[in-house]
């Protein structure tokens, strides 16, 4: 009888069996350290990121367009201040160009002003807007046209009382004008309706108004109201004012028998 002992069998791979299931448990444990050293990495690799993106806006790298557009609009709403008004000489001096071959007639040539000034304008299409409006409701296109005829077409002259404005045509369609015009003052409003042209005196003076000069005379009541050169920056006792050019081209053109028509 062999009374030897039987010596321990080893495993295939070489590898002494465990002889303790603690001991598996324990080194089960000692593998949990490396997910913290992963989560340190990370945390790591985002402070680098943070770090580069500063870099990044310090010196002139790549920024992110979103975060460009954020930035703008928080510093527009932040730093943003409505534009001051024009100043008066400014407003001035867009309203001269605007209105270049525009028959404004006094007073409505100061009156334009103080209607633009009173929008508080920040810029010139401001400006042009409040003078396109204020001419068309005196019956002015921007470039010194009618907005429209109101004279009927058998007329030879046409007078706009209240806009201020003259004007002679052909068949109804205007062949000069209109120009600016004054017209009667109070106590001597100029006469509206359809008359005729009477006669016609080149060196007139008025006899009832201390000889006051009267070229280019045109007369179209029996009762002396006539077209005929004069000061655009007064009133008349009921004649029609035209300027010298003007006056001179109405004398030329308008013949005895001639329709005017006062509106």
């Amino acid at each position: 009888m062999n009374t030897s002992s039987t010596p321990p069998r080893r495993r295939p791979d070489g590898a002494r069996p465990s002889t303790s299931g603690t001991r598996r448990r324990g080194r089960h444990r000692a593998a949990s350290p490396a997910p913290r050293r992963e989560w340190a990495l990370l945390g790591a690799g985002v402070g680098v990121l943070a770090l580069g993106v500063v870099a990044a806006l310090s010196f002139g790298g790549p920024i992110d367009v979103d975060e460009i557009l954020t930035a703008d609009e928080t510093t527009t709403a932040i730093t943003d201040v409505a534009p001051a008004p024009l100043s008066a000489e400014a407003r001035g001096e867009m309203i001269q160009r605007h209105l270049v071959g525009v028959p404004v007639p006094f007073p409505r040539n100061v009156e334009i002003h103080d209607r633009v000034g009173a929008t508080g304008p920040t810029n010139e299409a401001d400006v042009i807007e409040t003078v396109n409006a204020t001419l068309h409701e005196w019956n002015l296109t921007p470039d010194g046209a009618l907005v429209h005829n109101p004279c009927p077409p058998h007329a030879r002259a046409c007078v706009d009382v209240d806009n201020r404005l003259a004007w002679l045509q052909e068949n109804g369609q205007v062949s000069r004008g209109p120009v600016p015009i004054t017209t009667g003052m109070p106590g001597y409003e100029t006469p509206r309706g359809e008359f005729t042209v009477q006669r016609k005196v080149r060196d007139e003076i008025s006899y009832v108004f201390d000889n006051e000069p009267m070229p280019f005379s045109v007369y179209f009541t029996t009762t002396g109201v006539a077209f005929h050169e004069g000061d655009l920056t007064q009133d008349s006792h009921g004649c029609i004012h035209l300027s010298h050019q003007d006056a001179v081209h109405f004398f030329d053109v308008l013949e005895p028998n001639d329709i005017v028509v006062t509106i």
